[in-house]
């Protein structure tokens, strides 16, 4: 029997060497996954108690009530809501720099920043691919350019500038790249989970997946902020229709009682 296993011997320090390279070479060249997560505390009051000069009113017209998670996350998946942070965060913009092992995205590092001076077509999608030559002067295509100066493209007029305080790397290649904000919502709203942390809490929790840590969680963070004043929004446009209807009835009233004066 223990011939047996030294006769296969060979075959299993193949086949070991074998699934340790694939791993090797997966983990080397693999773009990481990083998973964000965040938590909102859904409010169950939804006015008063800030001390306004419409404070008694508030407590009138929004009395306090039980709250539909259901809804909340719906609201927070919205299309609407999700398109308003990528249009904040400008994120149909993406910086990558790419070297002999793989591509990464640099959200916040990248050593340059594309600035549009004027946009023919401003839902065109494109990919730019520099390479610097020194610090001021990069190849684009088969031409040379500047920083800081104007460049004419199909799309429009840009200016690709230098982004003070991040690295640059000559040896790297730089990718500049613009999507469709309507591909970019959908993206996000497709690896945003949203679940309550238990049954009993009205707190949600926000689960994210990016490539890039920081780019994730500034998403997270601005959904939130987002949520937060489309409720103000809405508060305060029924506010004012609330007020308008009451002035209107007022008027009504006063000519009424003139009249019968």
């Amino acid at each position: 029997l223990m011939m047996k296993y030294v006769y296969h011997y060979p075959y299993f320090i193949a086949s070991l060497s074998a699934v340790l390279l694939v791993a090797f070479l997966y983990l080397r060249y693999a773009v990481p996954i990083y998973r964000v997560t965040s938590t909102l505390l859904i409010k169950d009051e939804k006015g008063g108690g800030r001390g306004g000069p419409n404070e008694d009113l508030e407590s009138i017209v929004f009395s306090k009530q039980s709250i539909n998670l259901d809804n909340e996350i719906e609201i927070l998946h919205s299309y609407s809501l999700v398109s308003r942070v990528v249009e904040r965060l400008r994120l149909y913009m993406s910086y990558y720099s790419e070297g002999k092992i793989r591509r990464s995205e640099v959200y916040t590092t990248s050593p340059v920043e594309l600035v549009p001076l004027i946009y023919y077509d401003s839902l065109a999608e494109f990919d730019l691919e520099i390479r610097f030559k020194d610090s001021s002067t990069f190849q684009m295509g088969n031409k040379l350019y500047s920083l800081n100066q104007p460049i004419a493209f199909e799309w429009g007029k840009a200016m690709i500038v230098r982004r003070t305080g991040t690295p640059m790397d000559l040896s790297y290649k730089y990718i500049i790249t613009k999507r469709y904000p309507s591909l970019v919502t959908q993206d996000i709203i497709a690896k945003l989970k949203i679940a309550p942390i238990n049954t009993r809490s009205t707190v949600l929790k926000l689960e994210l997946e990016a490539e890039n840590e920081q780019r994730g969680a500034d998403i997270l963070n601005m959904l939130n902020e987002e949520y937060d004043e489309t409720n103000v929004e809405d508060k305060n446009k029924i506010l004012q229709k609330t007020i308008l209807f009451i002035d209107d009835r007022l008027n009504i009233v006063g000519r009424e009682l003139g009249n019968e004066e």
